[in-house]
């Protein structure tokens, strides 16, 4: 019973069992995950192993990068050679070295197209980590890259030192402006400057270049001249000069000799005389010594020539006569004496009397339209009103006297300023330092240089003299009117060449750098008198502005220079009751220079400085923006800089 009982109980226990292992999903999932381990795996390893692909091609494309702008750096005039090839490997080795993130076959493959593009292909094979337990070992990676030297919209504005000095070599010795000389090397510099930044315009974006050529003075001239700058509208009508005037107040007479009235004189009378006393008596030159002719009166009072003669031949004297004794006491002698007398009518017209040296005032509207000017530059001549003539006033006046006429040359003299030790702030009122002034009155308005009408003087009072000592200043070379500037313009190479290799691109004059920084500012500034043009590129993108301003000297006014602000020895508008001479000038015009140096700067527009074969200066490096102040010792040095310089403003922006 018991046992057919257990056997029951264990066919009741089994059924349940079979049941439920049949119906127990638990091992189902082992299995699940045993088959999905492998491609899981294989999941994990690819992210892990292209996640290190990923960051190893980052950094082989920053390597690629880094070594196609390095090369195209070294493209001084755009050409690639060994040096820009080389610098292009050591840049994308030093930021890829052999074995970085374990990977070989490394290469670095830089080359230039007609573009002057740098375009560089770099390739790496990366060792795979997980991926080779599914046969993968290594992965090849592969990148390009370019550099390409652009400007987007870049004005470039050259003012440029050609002083006298310019001539020399640049060890002070003499060049004659030939070759070798500071003027011949700045050229150079120039057209090496053009070739390196002039590489990099493109047809979507602007660069243009302008020039101030300057010394004591600037030249600019009219728009109705040939390249000329200044509006007409601009220019004054009328200007006062420090010059002389001529005092016409002598009368002219026109003589009228009356008929000769002839008498006979006699002398001796029984006194002793011998023959050549005699002959000295019809002289008039015996017994006393006189003039033959006489002359009594003054015109235009009637005058008398008396004249004498003694002619034995003529038979109405005979010169020596009496009797024939050895004692000769009842010898005479007689002569002939002849009166003319001279009346005197006056013509209605005046002869020159004497200079007046003083400030005068001339009618100059007809240089700023391309006309001339003539002034009395010789004999005065006569004219039919007697009074004090300006020298354009006596050239049209007298019609015998010897005149010249003159056109503009374009070199002014500036607007009107205010003498001030410091120039911090600049004074509103002076004109002269105001980069964006658009004149509206004629103190505002600048003047046409006229230095053949400039004479010197003693002292600041007029001076009255008859002297014609004190020369004009154009005669004494203190007068010097360089190349005329140019507005900011796209060129060429070969217009850039045409400019600088211009005869009329000579060294001349005195060093005046405000003279340069004025009016460079003003033909690059934005908002001032060239405003339509230099506001906007036809882009619609931002200007980079530049300066680079070149000397080869210090400051270096005189007093007795005809220039920019006039003749400062008389004129005194820099100085006014500072005057002190050209050492007080020095520290005056070096204020100003500064002070115009900041407010170019205060317009966003870079400064770059480059001292050719003299110091950089305290007030040269004011003038540079940090880190843009160079020093050029020889002329190799020049153009090393100038190239530097241009590499410097040029944008470089990788593509691709």
């Amino acid at each position: 019973m018991h046992n057919r009982v257990e056997s029951s109980n264990r066919a009741i226990c089994t059924t349940p069992f079979l049941r439920r292992l049949r119906e127990d999903k638990a091992g189902n999932t082992i299995m699940l995950v045993a088959g999905a381990l492998i491609p899981l795996m294989a999941m994990v390893g690819a992210g892990v192993d292209m996640s290190r692909s990923y960051l190893v091609k980052s950094r082989l494309q920053q390597a690629c990068d880094a070594g196609a702008l390095a090369g195209r750096k070294t493209m001084a005039g755009g050409t690639w050679d060994t040096t820009s090839s080389s610098t292009a490997q050591n840049y994308f080795n030093n930021n890829f070295p052999t074995g970085a993130f374990g990977t070989s076959n490394i290469a670095f493959t830089p080359t230039v197209d007609s573009d002057l593009n740098v375009n560089g292909t770099a390739n790496a094979r990366l060792p795979m980590t997980v991926m080779t337990l599914f046969g993968n070992q290594y992965m090849d990676l592969s990148v390009t890259c370019r550099s390409k030297m652009e400007v987007a919209n870049t004005d470039i504005m050259f003012i440029l030192d050609v002083t006298g000095s310019m001539a020399d070599c640049p060890d002070g010795s003499s060049c004659g402006s030939g070759t070798g000389s500071k003027i011949a090397t700045l050229k150079q510099a120039v057209v090496d400057f053009y070739d390196v930044l002039g590489d990099a315009s493109t047809t979507t974006s602007q660069l243009r270049y302008g020039f101030v050529p300057y010394s004591s003075g600037v030249n600019l001239g009219s728009t109705s001249q040939t390249n000329g700058i200044l509006p007409p509208a601009y220019i004054v009508n009328s200007w006062s000069y420090q010059s002389r005037d001529a005092n016409m107040n002598t009368p002219e007479y026109t003589a009228t000799p009356g008929s000769p009235v002839n008498t006979v004189e006699t002398y001796g009378g029984g006194t002793g005389i011998s023959s050549t006393q005699c002959s000295d008596y019809g002289r008039n030159r015996y017994p006393s010594v006189g003039s033959n002719p006489v002359t009594s009166g003054t015109a235009p009072s009637p005058t008398t020539s008396t004249s004498y003669s003694n002619n034995a031949t003529s038979g109405n004297d005979w010169g020596w006569s009496g009797a024939a004794d050895t004692s000769g006491t009842t010898k005479s002698c007689r002569r002939t004496k002849t009166d003319v007398t001279t009346t005197y009518t006056a013509t209605g017209r005046y002869f020159f009397t004497n200079w007046v040296y003083q400030q005068s005032s001339i009618d100059v509207s007809s240089f700023k339209t391309g006309g001339s000017v003539s002034i009395a530059t010789g004999t005065t001549g006569t004219v039919t009103s007697n009074g004090t003539y300006t020298l354009a006033a006596l050239a049209t006046a007298s019609t015998s006297g010897t005149n010249t006429s003159y056109t503009w040359d374009g070199c002014i003299e500036d607007s009107d300023t205010e003498s001030d030790a410091t120039f911090s702030p600049i004074p509103s009122t002076a004109y002269d330092l105001q980069i964006d002034l658009v004149p509206a009155t004629d103190d505002e308005r600048w003047r046409p240089a006229f230095p053949a009408m400039i004479w010197e003087r003693p002292g600041l009072a007029s001076q009255t003299s008859t002297s014609n000592n004190w020369q004009p200043t154009g005669a004494n070379s203190y007068y010097a009117c360089p190349k005329r500037a140019q507005k900011l313009e796209v060129m060429t190479k070969s217009e850039v060449q045409n400019y600088v290799n211009a005869t009329d691109f000579r060294a001349i004059g005195g060093t005046y750098h405000d003279v340069g920084m004025i009016w460079g500012s003003r033909l690059i500034s934005p908002t001032g008198l060239f405003a339509s043009e230099n506001a906007a590129a036809p882009n619609g993108k931002p200007i980079d502005r530049n300066i680079i301003f070149m000397t080869d000297g210090d400051m270096a006014p005189n007093d007795r220079i005809y220039g920019l602000h006039g003749m400062e020895k008389l004129d005194r508008r820099v100085t006014g009751s500072m005057y002190g001479g050209s050492p007080n000038l020095e520290t005056l015009h070096n204020n100003r220079f500064v002070a115009l140096c900041n407010a170019a700067r205060a317009k966003n527009i870079k400064i770059w400085v480059v001292a050719f074969g003299t110091a950089t200066t305290p007030e040269l490096t004011a003038c540079a923006d940090p880190g843009r102040i160079f020093f050029a010792g020889d002329a190799a040095s020049l153009r090393t800089n100038f190239r530097a310089i241009a590499a410097r403003i040029a944008s470089l922006r990788l593509s691709q």
